[in-house]
């Protein structure tokens, strides 16, 4: 699935649009690296993890508790992947496994304050995790059928 940035929705309405917002970052740090500007890049990468992490606890929970902490959302859906009656148990543990050892997991939302906060290679490293979550979670999602 290509990260373009037309708006996706959920079948249910509800406030926050994550698989939206992971398609737009992830399109928008695509560019960003390949322009060189690699602090961005690593920046939107981040959100990209944590909007499709968000996806699926949204999708088990109908609620999700404001937290950027990409470590704990992966536990969070390393838990939901263990769970029998799971709809997004699979998706849940494909991007569990992904960020198991990921260099991501170090992003936090305040780099954004921070000049030069993320290197050529790391950004890179970042980007490519990320498009690897967001195909498995939101591309994944999609061809299910559960997103639309």
């Amino acid at each position: 699935m290509s990260a373009d940035p037309k708006a996706a929705t959920l079948t249910a309405s509800r406030q926050d649009d994550y698989p939206a917002a992971a398609r737009r970052h992830m399109f928008d740090a695509t560019v960003l690296k390949g322009q060189q500007r690699y602090g961005g890049a690593a920046y939107l990468a981040g959100y990209v993890v944590e909007c499709s992490l968000k996806t699926l606890i949204e999708m088990e929970s109908g609620t999700v508790k404001r937290v950027h902490d990409l470590a704990r959302l992966r536990d969070a859906i390393s838990d939901l992947s263990r769970q029998a009656d799971a709809r997004t148990a699979r998706f849940a543990g494909v991007a569990a496994d992904l960020l198991q050892h990921a260099a991501i997991l170090a992003w936090e939302p305040q780099m954004r304050y921070r000049a030069s906060a993320v290197g050529a290679d790391q950004a890179k490293q970042w980007t490519t995790e990320a498009q690897a979550v967001y195909s498995a979670v939101i591309g994944g999602l999609f061809l299910d059928g559960a997103l639309r």
